[in-house]
């Protein structure tokens, strides 16, 4: 399956709160990953990243469950503390 993101950030990990954090518009492609039954996981590879960027974007999202509907999402420390980020098929 594809997708194309908007501001989606450069790097994983915790800075990706942050409001001023680096991102970058990208299109590329998702899989389910994981075992069935197991915590799933969509594992995303992005086609047109521009190759001077540092560092690993955001590539790894859970499935989860909210007021009955699927979610994506990544686990960063506090499930509290989060910032959205959405795809687009």
């Amino acid at each position: 399956m594809s997708f194309s993101a908007d501001n989606w950030p450069e790097e994983n990990g915790p800075e990706i709160l942050k409001g001023d954090a680096r991102t970058f518009e990208g299109r590329g492609s998702w899989r389910i990953t994981g075992d069935p039954g197991e915590d799933d996981s969509i594992s995303l590879h992005f086609e047109d990243r521009p190759a001077n960027r540092p560092g690993q974007p955001l590539q790894q999202l859970q499935v989860g469950k909210e007021d009955g509907r699927l979610v994506l999402f990544a686990k960063l420390g506090d499930p509290d503390v989060c910032r959205v980020y959405e795809l687009k098929q």
